[in-house]
């Protein structure tokens, strides 16, 4: 599982948040269930090749564009961000949804790693996707308390040795976990501060959150009409009681997606 070890480090080297030996011990989705296949077909696992396993999560936020986090771009060059299973249920394979080469990566422009602040990435595919992109959230969508849900591929548990790779779990199945969301005043308490507008916490019960391999999934806000996008993973509390994770919220980026967007040239719809 070397690919789980590689992102836990490369993430702790980015965010620069500190975080003790409990968090990493904990039984990590976590605590969440698996997401009835075809349901959520925004979902998007990010591999180094077709049939690979996804390393990363993300999001189709326009036909061309899914959404991540930054550090979903900048991995080593075994973990490269160079296909994009859309609408997928499962880890790894072609067996359902589309798999779409990325022919661009690139990072927020006012991206921040010290923060952070402006924690996105965005994968350009090949050719539009054939799955319709979900809605992003406004800020008038979002209330404190409010249920949100996660979702992802990444690990179900932690080991209490992260330099090993035995114990390691992931998910074979697509998975979402129900979480509510923090006010960004209280969330910086826990954060000595630390915390951004373009940040949504969330989360805070035990065993109840996102793990390594989820990072860039969907935060998203289901209504009966349709599901709105709040966020994207980018950092994990590892569940630990009265601890939140973080996620970037999607509204901060909308002009910077409508930006790129406007910048593409479509080619014929994925088939």
């Amino acid at each position: 599982m070397k690919i789980f070890i590689t992102l836990a480090a490369a993430f702790l080297a980015v965010t620069q948040v500190n975080i003790n030996a409990d968090h990493i011990s904990r039984n990590l989705i976590l605590g969440g269930d698996i997401i009835p296949k075809g349901t959520k077909t925004y979902t998007c696992g990010i591999r180094a090749t077709p049939e690979n396993d996804n390393h990363c999560a993300g999001v189709l936020v326009t036909s061309m564009i899914v959404m991540t986090s930054a550090i979903c771009t900048s991995i080593q060059e075994d973990l490269k961000p160079n296909y994009v299973a859309v609408g997928n249920h499962y880890i790894n394979g072609t067996e359902d949804g589309e798999v779409i080469k990325v022919i661009k990566a690139q990072n927020h422009t006012l991206l921040d790693i010290m923060i952070p602040a402006y924690d996105y990435g965005f994968l350009i595919l090949e050719k539009p996707s054939k799955f319709p992109p979900i809605e992003l959230a406004t800020e008038a969508d979002i209330e404190f308390a409010m249920l949100t849900k996660v979702m992802g591929w990444g690990l179900t548990n932690h080991p209490d040795v992260p330099e090993t790779s035995d114990g390691f779990e992931t998910s074979y199945e697509l998975r979402g976990v129900d979480v509510q969301v923090w006010k960004n005043e209280d969330c910086a308490v826990c954060f000595n501060g630390a915390i951004d507008p373009t940040d949504v916490c969330f989360g805070g019960h035990p065993n109840k959150t996102f793990s390594y391999g989820d990072f860039g999934g969907p935060l998203i806000k289901e209504t009966p009409e349709k599901d709105l996008l709040v966020g994207v993973a980018t950092y994990t509390s590892g569940g630990v009681a009265g601890m939140p994770s973080i996620a970037s919220r999607a509204s901060a980026a909308a002009a910077f997606i409508n930006e790129l967007s406007a910048s593409l040239t479509p080619g014929p719809l994925s088939s």
